[in-house]
């Protein structure tokens, strides 16, 4: 059974190191950027939780780590507007780590594992920190796909749409029952 303190106690760990970070307005703009079938966001505080917990578990540093797991896909549609798919995912890494470096103050360790978390289609990343970010992230990545991508979950999201969930808010009338409109939400 997992204690529920020492639970506690990491959440509020690792949203000590995220905080700053989620909040900047440019990292905002990553809620309105899909990625694996979620937004860029999620994606990205889920990398960096996982990465927390596995550079804590190792003794690495991982407050670097967690914050190179949160912005290793820093980047929005507009940096990359240029460049064709394969580019995107030889080069967003780098730029990354460079909108990283711009909007915060980071080290050279979380700089190279941001930049360089696409390995193979990069260098390899030169910390064991930087490493466990580019795993968490394919796991991830895999995870999400596989959860939005599969034909039960397009098929549940096509129906939702078909049939929207009614709304039950409206008042009661007396004599017919509640009356539901069926408007998407």
């Amino acid at each position: 059974m997992l204690n529920t303190d020492v639970n506690k106690t990491l959440r509020d760990e690792f949203n000590e190191i995220i905080e700053p970070y989620i909040n900047h307005p440019k990292f905002q703009k990553l809620k309105h950027e899909i990625h694996h079938g979620i937004t860029r966001f999620e994606h990205s505080i889920r990398v960096a939780w996982y990465t927390f917990l596995w550079a804590k578990r190792k003794g690495l540093d991982y407050v670097a780590a967690t914050v190179t797991g949160l912005c290793h896909d820093f980047f929005i549609e507009e940096d990359c507007e240029h460049l064709t798919t394969l580019e995107v995912n030889k080069v967003h890494g780098t730029i990354a780590a460079k909108n990283a470096q711009k909007h915060f103050s980071i080290n050279e360790l979380v700089y190279d594992g941001i930049a360089n978390h696409m390995y193979p289609f990069t260098d390899k990343p030169s910390s064991p920190e930087g490493v466990i970010v580019q795993y968490v992230d394919k796991i991830v990545a895999a995870y999400e796909f596989f959860i939005s991508y599969n034909p039960v979950s397009i098929a549940y999201k096509k129906a939702a749409q078909m049939f929207p969930e009614p709304d039950y808010t409206q008042t009661l009338d007396n004599e017919v029952g509640p009356t539901l409109s069926l408007k998407r939400r």
